[in-house]
């Protein structure tokens, strides 16, 4: 079994932006949730997905 990994969270547009730049570390997207909205399956979450060519 893999070891768990915290992810990082953040309130800011820019911040997570920069994130979205990752993709050579493998970060696929980013999911999301309204701050007032209590913890739900992640299913409940909003999902981005970052666009990658994979040609």
């Amino acid at each position: 079994m893999a070891p768990l990994t915290l992810c990082p969270s953040t309130t800011d547009q820019a911040v997570a932006d920069q994130w979205l730049g990752w993709t050579a570390a493998g970060l696929e997207g980013l999911v999301f949730k309204r701050l007032d909205a209590p913890y739900l399956p992640v299913r409940s979450w909003k999902k981005y997905k970052n666009a990658m060519n994979c040609s």
